[in-house]
């Protein structure tokens, strides 16, 4: 069974082909959002997002904010490497004893202490899994590391989910995929620590991996030469199209459980894909499952509205 040849009756790009690349682009709208979400996550540059200083207990109480007089006097000045001076955000002048008020002589200038916690500047964002989880000064390397952790869950993806969708089917593998992907996301929004954090980011990114893969396959392996190539470029647009879309929320959500919840729960509509998105011809016809792929050719004709030569489904059986 060629279904190259078939596809010359089909059509390369049809009605039933157009479904199809809607279907498999909801689903990249989802991975796209997912991909990016750190960005948001766990921002790292100090210099344009959370940046913290020291909660100094003889001045900070629950209503004092991250700019505050009492910061000149009771906060170093350190210089970073573009030449700009701000408050360390790690530590503080110490606290001479019996001195339990809020004032210059207070503090002792000649000796620091690191902070025990930490108060935010949260213009830009209220609340962060950085900040939640104080993850900065000696603990900054753990949201390098998380990111990291993200991106090797990207290549594990790659290449596991591959190598299933090649013996298991490019359906089941999206399924699959998907379903990991709405848990692990939904769960981060939830999660009680960095290391799990991290561990559910992990195994959101290789579901991500897998679900675009699988996602872009399918589809594109429906599609005739003629029209392929235009088809695999929409299916990267329709990717990008998910993070502007994540940046678009992100705007207007600034705390990031809240952020991680509403772009993770409507993912869920994935699962009535089970019911309506084909399985790839090719690959049924790989695995000598014919009847089944002449079943979803002949739906694609009715769909496209042609018809395609009996022999050419015969061919094989």
């Amino acid at each position: 069974m060629d279904f190259d040849l078939i596809l010359d009756y089909i059509g390369p790009f049809g009605r039933f082909q157009c479904c199809v690349m809607i279907l498999a682009g909801i689903a990249q709208l989802f991975g796209g959002m997912q991909m990016h979400s750190s960005i948001f996550l766990t921002p790292m540059d100090h210099r344009k997002v959370n940046f913290e200083r020291c909660y100094i207990p003889n001045c900070d109480n629950g209503t004092t904010q991250y700019e505050e007089r009492f910061v000149h006097f009771a906060v170093p000045n350190v210089t970073d490497e573009f030449g700009n001076s701000a408050p360390s955000p790690c530590m503080h002048y110490e606290a001479i004893k019996g001195q339990d008020y809020c004032g210059y002589e207070a503090f002792n200038r000649n000796k620091t202490v690191s902070c025990q916690s930490y108060v935010w500047e949260d213009t830009e964002f209220q609340e962060t899994a950085v900040s939640e989880f104080s993850i900065v000064c000696k603990k900054s390397w753990n949201g390098a590391m998380s990111n990291s952790i993200f991106m090797v869950g990207v290549l594990f993806g790659s290449a596991g989910f591959g190598t299933v969708a090649d013996k298991y089917g490019r359906k089941n593998v999206m399924m699959s995929a998907s379903l990991i992907m709405l848990v692990s996301s939904v769960g981060t929004s939830f999660a009680p620590s960095f290391k799990i954090f991290s561990l559910l980011r992990f195994i959101t990114a290789a579901a991500v991996s897998g679900l675009f893969q699988t996602g872009y396959i399918l589809a594109v392996e429906f599609i005739g030469t003629s029209k392929r190539l235009i088809c695999a470029n929409i299916m990267q647009i329709v990717f990008a199209v998910g993070e502007l879309i994540l940046g678009f929320i992100a705007y207007f959500v600034r705390k990031w459980r809240v952020l991680e919840l509403i772009i993770s729960v409507p993912s869920a509509i994935l699962i009535v894909y089970y019911w309506f998105l084909p399985e790839s011809v090719r690959w049924l016809i790989s695995k000598g499952k014919h009847n089944k792929a002449k079943q979803t050719i002949l739906k694609a004709a009715r769909w496209n509205n042609v018809a395609v030569p009996e022999h050419l489904l015969r061919a094989s059986e």
